[in-house]
């Protein structure tokens, strides 16, 4: 039997806006927290600004269901709001 069943998987997601830049600090971080999940996928972009419409490594990961239904959504962003320094409004 799978001892990972029924735990949450995590997707780390870092990005740079220049190619002279480095996403380690961002992944040092990331890869710590995500070690306590079943599993993960990183999503890198190095050379992409924050500004652009379209980042490839962001479009995949939300093309891969951020969310699978609002009630994962909400419970994603309380998530988010627990870890601090997320500036989320309140939804409920």
């Amino acid at each position: 039997m799978n001892n990972d069943a029924g735990k949450k998987a995590v997707a780390p997601y870092a990005r740079v806006s220049t190619l002279d830049q480095s996403c380690d600090i961002q992944l040092e971080d990331l890869r710590r927290y995500a070690a306590g999940f079943a599993r993960s996928c990183e999503y890198v972009e190095v050379g992409v600004g924050g500004a652009q419409r379209h980042r490839p490594q962001l479009d995949q990961l939300m093309n891969d269901r951020f969310a699978r239904s609002v009630k994962h959504l909400m419970d994603s962003l309380e998530d988010f709001r627990a870890l601090g320094g997320w500036m989320l409004p309140s939804l409920i």
